[in-house]
């Protein structure tokens, strides 16, 4: 499993930059650049709760990927060692990307 940083710091699964849900699913099965990915995972913070308090961020994580053209890709699992999930404070799953991304396209 990858080593997970995630900067989406809105999303109610981040803490301190480590995901607490276990495992995410990554979109773009037509994805040609990063921005065209996104964590299908995100959910957003709703005020000042925060679900995660009690939640245990891991570093590795299981990665799900849609993004069949990317090199990391086998069998839509991410096999990076490392992977980085963006989007700083955002309210849609829309505004995240993975930036690991790389496409084999050429």
């Amino acid at each position: 499993m990858p080593d997970l940083n995630c900067t989406v710091v809105s999303c109610v699964f981040n803490k301190t930059e480590r995901c607490c849900k276990g495992d995410i699913k990554v979109e773009g099965a037509k994805a040609r650049v990063t921005e065209e990915t996104r964590c299908a995972s995100f959910r957003p913070q709703k005020g000042d709760s925060f679900s995660n308090k009690a939640e245990t961020p891991d570093k590795h994580i299981c990665v799900n990927c849609e993004a069949t053209d990317c090199v990391h890709n086998e069998n839509c699992e991410c096999k990076a060692e490392r992977i980085g999930i963006v989007g700083g404070h955002v309210y849609d799953s829309k505004e995240t990307e993975c930036a690991t991304f790389q496409c084999r396209c050429g």
